[in-house]
C-alpha cells in the first residue's frame, strides 16, 4: 500500500529533495486510525502481560442498573474490579500506579515495549504528576532510558 511512497519538506519556503518513506501511515488514509488503534491495543496488551495482573489501579464497578448508588459497591459479590494500567488518547498516555517502585517499573516496561516496536518516548515532553501526600515528602525522581522526567504540580 505504501510501496514507493515519497515525501518532501518545505523549510522557509525552500523545497528539499524528495525522500522515500520507510515507515508510518499515510496522513488522511482511512486505515491510519484503525492501524494506530491496533498498535495501541498491542502496546496495552504487551504492557499488561509484562507488568502482571496487579499493576495499575483497580477500579471497582457494578453494572446492575444502580450506577449512582454507592452503597451497592460495598457488596463485593455484585462488583467487578478492572486493573487500569494506562489511559491513552491519540499519542498521549497517562500511566497510573500506587507507589514509586511500580511507577518506575511501568515506565521501564512501557518505554521498552515502544522501543522494541520502533518508537521512542519524547522525555522532553513527558511529565509526571505526583498526587500530594500528607505529610509532605520530597517528590521522587523517575527516569526513562536514563533521562530524568519532569515532576509537575
Amino acid at each position: 500500500m505504501h510501496d514507493g511512497m515519497q515525501a518532501l519538506v518545505l523549510v522557509g519556503g525552500v523545497q528539499a529533495e524528495p525522500f522515500s518513506v520507510q515507515m508510518g501511515v499515510r496522513q488522511g488514509c482511512v486505515f491510519s486510525p484503525v492501524l494506530f488503534n491496533i498498535f495501541l491495543l498491542a502496546v496495552a496488551q504487551l504492557s499488561r502481560n509484562a507488568l502482571g495482573p496487579d499493576a495499575g489501579m483497580g477500579i471497582r464497578y457494578c453494572l446492575d442498573g444502580s450506577l449512582f448508588n454507592i452503597r451497592r459497591l460495598e457488596a463485593y459479590t455484585k462488583t467487578l474490579t478492572l486493573q487500569v494500567i494506562d489511559l491513552q488518547y491519540a499519542d498521549d498516555s497517562a500511566v497510573m500506579t500506587h507507589n514509586r517502585e511500580s511507577m518506575q517499573r511501568s515506565l521501564d516496561v512501557i518505554s521498552g515495549i515502544y522501543s522494541s516496536l520502533g518508537l521512542q518516548i519524547n522525555t522532553q515532553k513527558t511529565e509526571i504528576f505526583v498526587q500530594p501526600i500528607v505529610p509532605p515528602i520530597e517528590a521522587p525522581q523517575f527516569y526513562i532510558h536514563g533521562d530524568p522526567i519532569k515532576i509537575v504540580n
